[in-house]
């Protein structure tokens, strides 16, 4: 399903929304979650929850890689 929301505050509502409805209708819940500044509002909704952090698995993700001759992230 796509949604459309009109401000980055009702995207991270409804993403706070989302995960914490997961965890209520199923118990657990395994997410990745990404570094930097774009997703910080949302994180910081997920934060304002009464979320059962205990049921959780929290992977770290990037979208950034490094090319196999490199040895370190020069971003």
């Amino acid at each position: 399903m796509l949604a459309i929301y009109p401000t980055p505050a009702e995207v991270a509502d409804a993403v706070a929304g989302t995960v914490a409805d997961a965890i209520a209708d199923s118990g657990t819940l395994t997410i990745g979650l990404a570094g930097g500044s774009t997703p910080a509002l949302a994180y910081g909704k997920l934060a304002e929850r009464p979320i059962d952090w205990a049921a959780t698995t929290l992977w770290p993700v990037s979208y950034t890689h490094l090319r196999a001759h490199e040895t370190e992230r020069t971003i």
